[in-house]
C-alpha cells in the first residue's frame, strides 16, 4: 500500500493546528491509514461512530478517548484534535493542536 497521506500542513512554530488529509480507493483505506498515523505518532483515538468526529489526544498510553456522543461539550472541547470525514470511503482529515511538553 502506498502512502495515502496528502496535504500535510505541519504546525510551524506559533501555528495553531496541523491538518492532514488521507485518501483511499478501498473501503476504510483512508481511515486505516489515518489510524496507523495516529498510532505511530502517539495519539489516542476515540471509537468510530457513524457521522460523528473522533476525538484525538496526545499520549496514547495516558488517555482513553470515549465516543464523541458520550462526551460532554467540555470534554469535546478539551480534545487535542479530531478526525473527520467519510470513514468508509474517505477522505479523512485529522486536525490536531501542536504537542505541548
Amino acid at each position: 500500500m502506498k502512502d495515502t497521506a496528502i496535504g500535510i500542513d505541519p504546525a510551524a512554530p506559533g501555528s495553531e493546528l496541523t491538518t492532514i488529509q488521507f485518501l483511499g480507493c478501498k473501503d476504510f483505506e483512508a481511515f486505516n491509514a489515518a489510524e496507523d498515523w495516529c498510532r505511530k505518532n502517539d495519539i489516542a483515538m476515540g471509537s468510530m461512530e457513524r457521522d460523528c468526529p473522533i476525538g484525538l489526544m496526545w499520549g496514547a498510553d495516558a488517555h482513553e478517548v470515549s465516543k464523541w456522543t458520550r462526551m460532554t461539550r467540555a470534554e469535546q472541547d478539551a480534545m487535542d484534535g479530531r478526525l473527520t470525514g467519510n470513514k468508509r470511503h474517505g477522505p479523512i482529515t485529522i486536525t490536531i493542536m501542536p504537542r505541548t511538553a
